[in-house]
């Protein structure tokens, strides 16, 4: 078997920050994934669970959980604000979709969008480094989603990610730019 996994990748969530399935999926995740396992493969989902936009409803409900500059400003990087894991009600937030996505049958979590939380100075928890804030993440969705479930680090840090996920991207998504598949081979 040379395929063996069918990830669902961006696009079937309500919005970075609501990971609950748009209306192309309105069978719901659980129907979707039972798809996938009744054509023979693995069901995989994509999702940057600390990434958030200001559509959102978590954005406004609640601008405690994000993290800070070191001026107290909300932490930004390009288009997407950052949950702060060490929050613990953030940190509830952020499992709870991953045992979601879990029970309704996904095997396979790439998880993406959370190197730039090395760029954080500080957290809610004041002992937290950015690379420990990272492992500790990683090391919570793999106890969330069960022995059998893969963790998939998707620009994760080079000089930690190996350290703190199972396994991991080192590249950039291939797509419709043949220069990312130059740069890849």
């Amino acid at each position: 078997d040379l395929i063996n996994y069918i990830v669902i990748d961006d696009g079937w969530q309500n919005g970075w920050g609501n990971w609950t399935e748009n209306e192309k999926f309105s069978c719901g995740l659980a129907a979707v994934a039972k798809n996938i396992q009744d054509a023979g493969f693995i069901p995989g989902l994509w999702m940057a669970p600390l990434a958030v936009k200001e559509d959102v409803a978590i954005f406004t409900q609640h601008p405690e959980w994000l993290c800070r500059d070191e001026n107290g400003e909300l932490f930004r990087k390009s288009s997407h604000y950052y949950l702060d894991p060490t929050v613990p009600e953030a940190e509830t937030f952020i499992l709870d979709n991953y045992r979601y996505q879990y029970a309704a049958g996904f095997r396979l979590f790439k998880i993406d969008y959370v190197s730039p939380i090395v760029e954080v100075k500080t957290f809610y928890d004041k002992t937290a480094t950015p690379y420990g804030v990272l492992a500790n993440l990683i090391n919570r969705i793999k106890e969330c989603t069960g022995p059998d479930a893969v963790i998939l680090g998707c620009s994760l840090p080079l000089e930690c990610g190996p350290d703190i996920a199972p396994s991991m991207r080192i590249a950039v998504d291939i797509h419709n730019h043949f220069s990312h598949a130059i740069w890849i081979a």
